[in-house]
């Protein structure tokens, strides 16, 4: 049982190839930079405002740091981005040490944030990354200046049965004919660019994980009743990882400082598939971190 890894050098040639035409998406100039950890390489893309606070952002399982496409312009006005490719995860990043703990996890991100000279940031994770988020303010609280967590893979509740099942089989099973499938159902029935498709259906027909990685879990009350600083989460009414309407009601019950939204007519990819909706609340979230007592939080409409 290895490290996650490309089956041959053929198939991560050309994953790199889709990456690097995915990442003509990005609207801000970026710079692609690997930096070395005891967990391997970390590749990072670096974007907006030169030496301005920093913004990590963390993305979904297999879709990699160009996910963040549709946000990068308006939090990139105010704000150094650094959108990670997640170690053991489908992206850029060269696994060399393995990851099979929470812990793990937690440590992969720290010797991250010091080898690219953060001592704290306000993080957005997306399903699986807002997962590693949220377990670094568990971990490592001291690191984490705010959080927002896009429909958190578990986190705030364990995955339904068939969802379950559906993510297991994908991390065991390469399947690229299950992507646009798959996307569809967390998307409410629509598609990303046909660039970032193509990139993760390479992405899944080469990329071979480590079947001990690190899996998503719901987190326990006082773990996230202990999570400090201020937090966003935003959730689709049509989620199908979990009951949204039940995780919305663990957060607020739990996480002190929390701000939480269930929006109608979205699907698991929020910032996918409505970054008209999405980017509004995280811009002003991630100014209401820094400022409290001068943003007022934005309208968003809310399922019922």
């Amino acid at each position: 049982m290895g490290l996650s890894h490309w089956k041959d050098p053929d198939s991560r040639v050309a994953y790199e190839r889709a990456y690097a035409s995915s990442l003509s998406l990005w609207p801000l100039p970026v710079e692609s930079r690997h930096v070395t950890t005891t967990y391997g390489d970390t590749h990072a893309l670096v974007s907006g405002a030169a030496g301005a606070a920093p913004v990590v952002l963390i993305h979904a399982a297999s879709l990699s740091a160009i996910q963040w496409y549709p946000q990068a312009s308006e939090l990139g006005r105010t704000h150094q981005l650094y959108a990670l490719d997640i170690m053991g995860d489908i992206g850029l990043s060269r696994q060399a040490a393995a990851i099979h703990s929470r812990a793990d996890a937690a440590g992969w991100l720290v010797a991250t944030l010091d080898a690219l000279e953060i001592e704290r940031a306000i993080f957005v994770g997306s399903s699986f990354g807002g997962f590693q988020a949220a377990n670094l303010a568990v971990h490592h609280p001291d690191r984490v200046q705010g959080l927002a967590l896009l429909a958190p893979a578990a986190t705030l509740r364990p995955f339904a049965l068939l969802a379950n099942l559906f993510i297991r089989t994908g991390s065991l099973v390469p399947l690229p004919a299950t992507v646009k499938p798959g996307l569809k159902g967390m998307m409410s029935g629509s598609l990303p660019d046909p660039r970032i498709v193509r990139q993760m259906e390479l992405g899944v027909a080469g990329f071979r994980y480590d079947r001990a990685g690190i899996y998503p879990s719901s987190l326990p009350d006082d773990e996230l009743a202990g999570i400090a600083c201020p937090t966003l989460v935003l959730l689709g009414d049509r989620e199908m990882i979990y009951d949204p309407t039940k995780a919305a009601d663990r957060a607020r019950a739990l996480i002190p400082d929390c701000t939480v939204a269930v929006v109608p007519g979205v699907g698991h990819l929020l910032g996918l598939q409505r970054p008209d909706i999405v980017n509004p609340q995280l811009t002003a979230f991630v100014a209401s971190v820094e400022h409290p007592a001068e943003v007022e939080p934005e309208a968003v409409p809310t399922a019922r």
